[in-house]
C-alpha cells in the first residue's frame, strides 16, 4: 500500500527513526542522517560502500588517490646508460580503468668537459619502461649549471596491483667528451627532487 504524508514540521525528543516492514533503515538526529546499511545505491548502483565513495561512482577525471615521494640523496651519472635517480613511488590503483598521472621534478647539476651535452629520462613501471622523455639539450661547455627538469606522463596500466614507478636518467652527448649529471647536487645547499603519482578515474 502506497501513501503520501505531507507535513510542515516533524519534531522528536531524541532520534527520529525510519522503518520499512518493521525494520529500521535510517536515524535522524540534530546533527546527521545515519543509515543502517553501509551501502547507498542510486538507480540500482552502489555509490557508497562501507562509508567510502566507490571509484566507479566518481566522474571521469576525478583524483582517487595521490602518493608523494621526495629525496635529497645525490646520484651521479657520467654515461649514456640509464641509472636510477632515486625517485621511486608505489601506488595501488582502485580500478583497472584508472589512469596514473606521473609528475617528477628533478634537481640537476650538469657539467661538461667540452661540447654539447644534455640528459635523457625514462619512467619504468615495475621494471618495464613506459616512457622515454625527450632529451633536454644544453649547448656548449657547461660547468656546474644547476637546473630543474620537470617530467610528466599519463600511464594506463589496466591493473589493480601495486605499481612502482621509477625515474631513470642518462647523459646525452652529441659532440665532445661526456661531462657529468648529478641528481640532487649540493650547490648552495641541499636540494630535493620529488615524485607524485595520482590515480585518475
Amino acid at each position: 500500500m502506497a501513501g503520501t504524508i505531507k507535513v510542515d514540521q516533524v519534531q522528536s525528543d531524541s532520534n527520529l527513526s525510519f522503518n520499512l516492514a518493521g525494520s529500521n533503515v535510517a536515524y535522524l538526529n540534530a546533527t546527521s542522517l545515519q543509515l543502517v546499511s553501509s551501502n547507498i545505491s542510486l538507480a540500482g548502483t552502489n555509490v557508497f560502500t562501507n562509508g567510502k565513495v566507490l571509484a566507479t561512482a566518481m566522474p571521469s577525471g576525478a583524483i582517487l588517490q595521490a602518493v608523494h615521494f621526495s629525496t635529497s640523496t645525490g646520484v651521479t651519472n657520467n654515461t649514456g646508460t640509464y641509472v636510477s635517480s632515486g625517485l621511486a613511488a608505489t601506488i595501488t590503483p582502485i580500478s583497472t580503468s584508472s589512469r596514473i598521472f606521473i609528475f617528477g621534478n628533478l634537481n640537476i647539476n650538469l657539467s661538461s668537459n667540452g661540447g654539447n651535452i644534455g640528459q635523457s629520462y625514462k619512467i619504468d613501471r615495475n621494471g618495464t619502461s613506459v616512457c622515454v622523455i625527450s632529451n633536454k639539450m644544453n649547448v656548449n661547455a657547461i660547468v656546474d649549471q644547476a637546473l630543474q627538469s620537470p617530467i610528466s606522463f599519463i600511464d594506463s596500466p589496466a591493473s589493480t596491483s601495486a605499481l612502482t614507478y621509477t625515474i631513470y636518467f642518462a647523459q646525452v652527448n652529441s659532440t665532445g667528451p661526456y661531462g657529468g649529471t648529478t641528481v640532487n647536487p649540493t650547490i648552495t645547499g641541499t636540494t630535493t627532487s620529488s615524485l607524485i603519482l595520482m590515480e585518475i578515474a
